[in-house]
């Protein structure tokens, strides 16, 4: 009776034991299970989040290299059209479209000829590039381009713009991002062949777009000329030979006689008015233009031209009568603006055939303007 009684007890107290092991097992399981779910779901939001971050910096890296490869493919494309332009010995008519053509397509003449050097070099070439990396990494891109325009804003630049859309979409998440975007490039034209100098000197002059150095001061006259610098402090320059081909540099004209009859003048001082053109208050002017050399007023600008009978030292400057970057690559003797840009020629250096006048430095498009048919 007592074995069966203590027995019973123990199935009792066995069987509430099981029952508390399951509810454990059961609760724990539960547990699991709802952690399992909230694990997973954040694993989700994790991989969500990390996929929609790389979309987002890509699209940013895109914006980026867009312009980066706006400069380039500018860059190359003036540089494909001169040497097209100095290679055929002739123009193209339209050298905005030309530009525009050679950035985006690598050709000229409507898609007639193929410019070498745009070789995987052109805009279209670049994006393509970046939508296969893109793809590489399971997001598909479009890129679009629209609106390419290019203008000069200043004499030795052009600005280069364009409207770009950019969508990319995550093939695994199915989340997509767009993006307008429009880019603006400076392409300084330093250093490239000047073709109108090359064409219309029919090889017989090179000449490459290297600006001048300048100096300012306070404009008193709005002439642009050009003369021979005197460089001088004398008080009377009444027997100074040939002043109306040279411009006066001096300290200051107070108290000197016998100067308006020069082509120009320009002093270190605030000086009072004279009759001929003038720039004043040009911190060290004595010091920074060389005697005899040619230099050139515009405004408050004094282009130094460092030219003293020596043949290779020519540079360009702005000359609102002078044709501009874009009509030199048309072959324009005019202007359609006030970016026009000139050099001097060294007539020494033409065969004696080519050779006008006893000047030994002109003007270049005023020499070349009748010399092509």
């Amino acid at each position: 009776m007592n074995y069966l009684c203590i027995n019973h007890k123990m199935r009792k107290k066995g069987f509430v034991y099981t029952l508390f092991t399951i509810v454990v097992v059961t609760s724990l399981m539960l547990l699991l299970q709802v952690n399992m779910i909230s694990t997973t779901t954040s694993v989700s939001k994790s991989t969500e989040k990390i996929r929609a971050d790389e979309i987002h910096y890509l699209v940013e890296g895109i914006d980026k290299d867009i312009g980066r490869s706006g400069e380039i493919s500018g860059r190359r494309a003036l540089l494909s059209i001169i040497n097209w332009e100095i290679t055929n010995g002739t123009f193209t008519t339209t050298p905005i479209n030309s530009i525009n053509e050679a950035i985006l397509n690598g050709t000229i003449n409507s898609g007639d000829e193929t410019l070498t050097l745009m070789e995987n070099n052109t805009l279209i070439n670049w994006m393509t590039t970046l939508e296969t990396l893109a793809n590489k990494r399971g997001i598909t891109t479009d890129i679009i381009l629209k609106n390419t325009n290019t203008f000069l804003a200043i004499p030795f630049s052009l600005t280069i713009t364009n409207n770009a859309s950019i969508t990319a979409r995550d093939v695994i998440i199915e989340l997509a991002y767009k993006r307008n975007t429009t880019y603006s490039n400076t392409i300084p034209i330093d250093n490239l062949e000047d073709p109108y100098t090359t064409i219309k000197s029919y090889g017989n002059m090179k000449q490459n777009f290297i600006r001048c150095q300048n100096i300012k001061g306070i404009i008193h006259s709005s002439d642009w000329i050009n003369g021979f610098a005197y460089v001088s402090n004398e008080l009377d320059y009444e027997n100074v030979s040939d002043k109306q081909d040279k411009i006066l540099v001096t300290e200051t004209i107070s108290d000197k006689s016998n100067y308006n009859t020069f082509a120009g003048i320009v002093t270190e001082q605030n000086d009072i008015a004279v009759t001929s053109p003038y720039v004043f208050s040009v911190i060290n002017a004595t010091n920074e233009i060389l005697n005899n050399s040619i230099i050139v007023l515009d405004n408050e600008t004094i282009w130094l031209t460092n030219i003293i009978n020596q043949p290779n030292s020519t540079c360009y400057f702005n000359d609102r009568n002078a044709p501009s970057f874009l009509n030199r690559l048309e072959g324009k003797d005019t202007p359609d603006n006030d970016f026009g840009i000139s050099a001097f020629l060294h007539m020494p250096s033409l065969p004696v055939e080519m050779q006008s006048g006893s000047d030994t430095y002109v003007l270049d498009y005023v020499y070349l303007e009748n010399l092509f048919d």
